[in-house]
């Protein structure tokens, strides 16, 4: 089976090669800008023609690739410091302005908008093939030379393309799309399983077991709410002591008024939440890592819901804590690790998963979320309200394989194994 991997690595520039690597993260800035800003007074143009009921005088579609490229050129020649630039990045550039238009068109995602340097992430993307070298481990990068890299897994197979991140604490990573050949297929258990999502407890199985969700400690919750409000309090006597200078430099001209990236205190500060914000995202990715390769390892049938996240994040009293739950990625991860290991993943209709009985089958009504025990009027069955919703997720899962007459199901004989 040919496999499409992600392999993210942590590089160590030296001090020339950080510096080479902002001026990248520039110049893709600059192309991305230059491009969309054409097309969005492109855009205007057309619709104020469109206001005075005029004909438009040139046709409103997005350039080809390919366009783009040649447009490319003629801006090297205008600007000459984008030669200094890895060409194939800015390439890929535009072939990502490219898609995101494609996608607006089709209504799949919105517009796409301008890049700032101020934002707290930066990267580019190139189809320029590194060349690692175990020995010493570096990995030589187009432009770029050799620089300092540790991986926390070997790389294997073709190398495709990487993408080169500076995140919010000022470090750099590489993330390299792999391919490769795997024949990985784990033993058959013949079991079956359904998985309901929750706040609390993030994975609820059909047979009653609970995956907790607070997988992160909460003394680091802890620090980052002490060093968030230390860095608002820094932040604000920052900005106040900017407006006392920049009020004196109306009288006195040649007065420096420094930026808030002078004020050392505020950066550290704002250092060390970011470091902390990283730390809680690994613990949670880690935590879904290891979830999600126990359930493939040990079930052959696998249920859940098929949950839209962003409209649950309408809700403001409940979107912070969606977000930190991941369920989006923890079904994002089941779906590759099932397709790689020969696992079969049923998605299914949440609609009433949480107010059907599962013996008899009758719909008990809405219940508020403070309510965690289902009590069912019609038989009197007394189940937890998740592990009750896991049961019907089971069975809906299978009913629908069936109904699709898989091959998975009829080979895993699961009919007797609903746990």
């Amino acid at each position: 089976m040919l496999i499409i991997k992600g392999i993210k690595a942590k590089l160590y520039p030296n001090q020339n090669q950080r510096t080479w690597l902002n001026q990248q993260f520039g110049d893709i800035r600059f192309v991305w800008n230059y491009f969309l800003d054409i097309e969005i007074r492109k855009w205007n143009r057309a619709k104020l023609y469109k206001i005075a009921k005029k004909a438009i005088p040139e046709p409103l579609k997005f350039p080809r690739k390919y366009d783009l490229y040649n447009q490319l050129k003629s801006l090297k020649k205008k600007y000459k410091w984008l030669t200094y630039a890895d060409s194939r990045s800015l390439q890929c550039e535009l072939g990502i302005l490219y898609q995101a238009y494609q996608n607006l068109f089709q209504h799949r995602a919105k517009a796409p908008k301008f890049k700032s340097k101020n934002y707290f992430k930066q990267s580019y993307r190139t189809t320029s093939i590194p060349k690692q070298i175990d020995k010493y481990h570096v990995l030589k990068l187009a432009k770029l030379g050799y620089v300092k890299v540790r991986f926390n897994e070997p790389l294997v197979g073709a190398i495709k393309q990487v993408t080169v991140t500076r995140d919010s604490t000022g470090d750099y990573f590489a993330s390299l799309t792999v391919e490769y050949e795997s024949q990985v297929q784990l033993p058959k258990t013949n079991r079956a399983i359904g998985i309901d999502v929750g706040l609390d407890d993030l994975a609820i199985l059909s047979n009653g077991m609970k995956w907790n969700s607070k997988y992160y400690s909460k003394a680091s919750e802890a620090i980052k709410h002490k060093w968030q409000i230390l860095s608002a309090r820094r932040r604000r006597d920052a900005i106040k002591d900017i407006r006392y200078n920049q009020h004196l430099q109306k009288e006195m001209p040649n007065h420096h008024v420094k930026t808030l990236a002078e004020y050392h205190n505020y950066q550290k500060a704002k250092h060390e939440v970011a470091k902390i914000n990283r730390h809680i995202k690994n613990q949670r990715v880690n935590y879904l890592q290891f979830l999600t390769t126990w359930i493939v390892r040990h079930y052959d049938f696998i249920a859940i819901e098929d949950l839209k996240v962003s409209n649950m994040q309408h809700n403001h009293k409940l979107a912070r804590a969606v977000a930190c739950a991941s369920w989006y990625r923890f079904r994002t991860l089941l779906t590759y690790k099932c397709a790689w290991c020969g696992k079969y993943l049923e998605l299914v209709d949440p609609k009433n998963t949480s107010r059907i009985c599962h013996t008899c089958g009758k719909n008990t009504g809405v219940k508020p979320l403070n309510i965690r025990s289902f009590i069912c009027p019609y038989c009197y069955t007394k189940q937890d309200r998740d592990v009750n919703a896991s049961i019907n997720i089971l069975r809906l899962g299978l009913e629908q394989a069936k109904a699709n007459n898989s091959t998975s199901v009829q080979d895993a004989s699961l009919q007797s194994c609903i746990e």
